[in-house]
């Protein structure tokens, strides 16, 4: 269960750092 979950936590994060960049680059247009 903790692996699991550990997982999903890293997963999220990634997906929220893949969001800063969009943001990020369409801002700066």
């Amino acid at each position: 269960m903790l692996y699991p979950l550990s997982y999903m936590l890293l997963w999220t994060d990634s997906i929220v750092e893949q969001y800063k960049k969009f943001y990020l680059f369409r801002f700066d247009l």
